[in-house]
């Protein structure tokens, strides 16, 4: 139930600030209330919901500082990943990577919004991964996870869909 939550609040389906009905989440899972609020629970603890007594769960806000902080280290972190693979990349590496490009095109031609920005971002990590630096990988990981919901809301325009297909 977390996971899916989790993945509904960071593709966008439940955007920032909307309030979460436990009844109809129990009744869409087929679940009583102890479950769904243990989800919550830890949903709370990642930051993505919060909770006030008596009033109930929300979607939590994005915080636009954090996101712009954490996209300028991003970028840092992708120039350097760029920098170390253009010297350690296999071929091995490179045809994951077209692959992946390829699903990106195939998903886009196909109006499959959610699937193109998800191969994206698995694209972004292969390169990533593609250093051999496990250390970098797996900081990039992380600050990825935190900007994945802000990407979703971003990439709900299909203005942005197109202009990120041409990039």
């Amino acid at each position: 139930i977390a996971a899916s939550l989790r993945t509904m609040i960071q593709e966008g389906e439940l955007p920032p600030g909307v309030r979460i009905d436990e009844k109809a989440f129990c009744d869409a899972f087929d679940v009583s209330k102890t479950p769904l609020r243990e989800a919550l629970k830890i949903l709370v603890s990642e930051g993505l919901v919060l909770h006030r007594q008596y009033i109930g769960y929300r979607v939590a806000p994005l915080d636009l500082e954090e996101l712009r902080s954490t996209f300028e280290t991003l970028h840092g972190l992708e120039a350097y990943a760029g920098e170390l693979v253009a010297q350690r990349l296999t071929d091995v590496a490179l045809a994951r990577i077209e692959r992946k490009h390829q699903s990106m095109i195939d998903a886009h031609a196909a109006g499959r919004r959610t699937d193109y920005f998800r191969t994206n971002q698995e694209i972004h990590q292969l390169i990533v991964d593609s250093t051999g630096n496990a250390v970098l990988s797996g900081i990039y990981a992380t600050l990825m996870s935190k900007v994945h919901r802000a990407r979703g809301a971003a990439n709900a325009d299909m203005l942005r869909w197109q202009e990120s297909h041409e990039e």
